[in-house]
């Protein structure tokens, strides 16, 4: 919030250990969270948009994507053409 108040117009979160999990642990574990944090922001500051970047992690962008994130980003674990 201190970010959106100081005039930052979008907002990414990172999930940069999700190479280093399963993907049935990163839903068990990293996956809530995301998607808390992403209630919370959109509650405080619906108007600003929600980056999230899940290094390693590129099958969780479905569940992200439901989890309110506006933009998905790629890392190199994923195809282009997917």
């Amino acid at each position: 919030s201190q970010q959106v108040e100081a005039g930052a117009q979008l907002l990414q979160v990172f999930e940069a250990m999700g190479s280093f999990i399963s993907e049935p642990n990163f839903e068990a574990h990293a996956l809530p969270h995301m998607r808390m944090i992403a209630d919370e922001m959109k509650a405080r500051h619906p108007e600003v948009p929600l980056m999230v970047f899940p290094r390693g992690a590129s099958y969780s962008l479905p569940a992200l994507k439901e989890a309110k994130y506006d933009v998905l980003t790629l890392d190199d674990s994923i195809e282009r053409a997917d």
